[in-house]
């Protein structure tokens, strides 16, 4: 990981993320979105259920990232690297993910 300590270094990565787009997996947490808005109000991030693609398969959910040149944030540890790794040894594109580790209270089911 790239770090930046200097004020002109922060000034480009902050305009580095900014200039990059966001798809949030339909589980992801709607918390870290809120917060990531909150602080970066100009940041590009669509839900993935606000765009239709609600039960859509992660490959299909890889194919229109790459279309729409959106890297994914997810929490999907378990499926997606595979996805993204078969996708790329076929010589397809991806904008790429992002895997945030979620807490198991984040996770969908836990109580």
């Amino acid at each position: 990981m790239a770090r930046c300590d200097s004020a002109t270094g922060s000034q480009h990565k902050s305009a580095n993320l900014k200039a990059m787009r966001f798809a949030a997996d339909e589980n992801f947490n709607n918390d870290i979105l809120r917060g990531m808005r909150r602080r970066s109000p100009d940041l590009d991030i669509v839900r993935l259920q606000d765009e239709g693609l609600t039960g859509t398969p992660d490959p299909e959910v890889l194919d229109w990232c790459a279309n729409a040149s959106r890297v994914l944030l997810t929490h999907d540890i378990n499926t997606m690297p595979k996805h993204l790794s078969d996708r790329l040894q076929q010589g397809k594109s991806g904008a790429g993910i992002i895997i945030v580790q979620a807490s198991d209270t984040d996770r969908p089911g836990h109580r």
